[in-house]
């Protein structure tokens, strides 16, 4: 069957659509803030600078950089693991003089911010490998978008539409982009209003406490008295209040009245609405910013699940940043491979995913190279002569290489679930006349004690029995007894299972 013509075409593209009037290399933002208010972005530079923000961005960026990386192989094939070495010696390195990896990664976090985030990558040929030499964060507002989302530089010969970019110039991620908005959706742009009221707030804030924080010093002076007596009292109150001393007329007196508010102050109260407001969306918590400090243990865990989504989805927003570097070395070195991918974890979960999952494929049986376990684990090779720290007495060889064989308790946990006669043979071991001496030993003086003074008697009596009792020897038998009893009770259920 052949395919009609239309349909192998955009219908309902930008060009068709009539809200685009004017057709334009580039588009313009269509943030709705910027575009009612008539502003540009450096709008957005001005609300990070609030107090409140900067505290909100500063825990933000805190918990990204508390996040350790992995670069994960695209394959396993020859090219794919040798483009998955060069992704790695790459951030072993400064991406710039200027700059440093964690300052990329809260660069590409700016997507959330700004709705999009821009770094530049400048290239070199390094041992005949195209490699990027220096990676550079570069501003949104060097930049534009066509209507078809396709990347434009702002320069000074071209400032209205921009020029056009190649391929593997730029890095680009964008937070949330529409068919008609290629600019994506801007945090900061929904800070505009609540931190527009909060500064209005606070001017006439700083007005009630000016007029109303201090005291007022109020003249007194004889009924009758002419213009100019009263003209000079109020000098000497002004001086009064400025210097603290004054000149006071015979027959006038001064005083000190406070002023008095009961209640929450409106100005405070609408001051911190617009602290929440802007918190709510930078954060996405709502149990701090609303509840204000009340809310039960259900609620708490509510929302730090829903905190650890949305952090998550920003570490995948920012690995998308780094991983379009891996595909453009992809494609200018090896382009039969495929790319390596930038994965988060956090700090204390670094090494211990990839060490659970190596655990367990050790666990079945699967061979796990000593290489492979290392780059996953980031654990160095010793060097000769380092003491190594070995479990289960199992010894490395000459060269560093851990021990090829499973720990000697994985495989005693085999012999015992291998089969139905293997805890039989391992009960056989001991025999009916050792088990009976031990009981025997340590069982005989009671049942002599109680034979001798009668159970009611012995009941309160048989501690003293004891007085140089082993507690260590006690002990240990106890625990063998214990961990044989969970050994035959998991046997046993496997054997029911089956």
């Amino acid at each position: 069957m052949i395919v009609q013509a239309e349909l192998t075409k955009e219908q309902a593209d930008l060009l068709s659509d009539p809200q685009m009037i004017n057709i334009m290399a580039a588009l313009p933002n269509p943030d709705p803030i910027l575009r009612k208010m008539g502003a540009s972005q450096d709008v957005y530079e001005a609300i990070k600078y609030d107090p409140h923000v900067v505290g909100d961005l500063q825990s933000i960026t805190s918990s990204l950089l508390s996040s350790e990386f992995q670069i994960i192989p695209g394959g396993d094939d020859s090219e794919s693991l040798r483009l998955h070495e060069v992704a790695q010696a790459l951030f072993k390195r400064r991406p710039d003089h200027n700059w440093r990896w964690p300052n990329l990664i809260e660069h590409a976090f700016g997507a959330k911010l700004y709705g999009y985030s821009v770094t530049e990558v400048v290239w070199s040929n390094e041992g005949g490998l195209n490699i990027p030499q220096r990676v550079i964060p570069r501003p949104q507002r060097r930049f534009l978008f066509t209507q078809d989302h396709k990347l434009r530089l702002v320069t000074k010969d071209n400032q209205a539409e921009g020029i056009e970019v190649r391929d593997h110039k730029y890095l680009v991620t964008r937070h949330k982009p529409e068919p008609d908005n290629p600019y994506g959706l801007a945090i900061l742009s929904s800070l505009f209003w609540p931190w527009t009221f909060k500064h209005s707030g606070f001017r006439f804030f700083a007005k009630f406490v000016e007029k109303f924080g201090i005291p007022w010093t109020i003249g007194k002076h004889p009924l009758g008295q002419d213009e100019a007596v009263k003209a000079q009292l109020l000098a000497q109150l002004r001086l009064l209040v400025e210097d603290a001393i004054a000149a006071i007329p015979e027959g006038t007196s001064v005083e000190l009245v406070e002023s008095k508010s009961g209640g929450h102050l409106p100005h405070r109260e609408f001051i911190g609405i617009c602290n929440r407001e802007m918190s709510k969306a930078l954060t996405s918590q709502t149990l701090g910013a609303e509840m204000d400090g009340q809310g039960s243990r259900a609620a708490t865990e509510t929302h730090q699940e829903r905190q650890v989504r949305v952090e998550e989805s920003t570490l995948e927003l920012i690995a998308d940043h780094f991983n379009q570097m891996f595909e453009s070395m992809r494609d200018l070195n090896f382009p039969n491979a495929s790319p390596p991918e930038m994965s988060f974890v956090e700090e204390q979960q670094a090494g211990i995913t990839w060490g659970d999952a190596i655990e367990k494929a050790l666990d079945i049986g699967l061979p796990v190279s000593d290489k492979f376990a290392r780059e996953r684990m980031n654990i160095a090779k010793p060097e000769a002569g380092e003491t190594l720290l070995v479990k289960g007495g199992n010894q490395p060889d000459t060269n560093g290489n851990a021990p090829p064989t499973l720990s000697g308790f994985t495989e005693f946990q085999r012999f015992l679930t291998s089969s139905d006669t293997n805890i039989q043979k391992l009960a056989n071991t001991i025999s009916d006349n050792e088990s009976q001496a031990q009981i025997e030993r340590m069982i005989r003086p009671v049942l002599n004690h109680i034979e001798a003074v009668g159970p009611e008697v012995a009941i309160n009596s048989i501690g003293e029995m004891y007085p140089n009792m082993n507690h260590e020897e006690l002990r240990q038998t106890v625990a063998r007894f214990i961990f044989l009893g969970e050994l035959i009770g998991r046997v046993s259920t496997n054997a029911s299972a089956d």
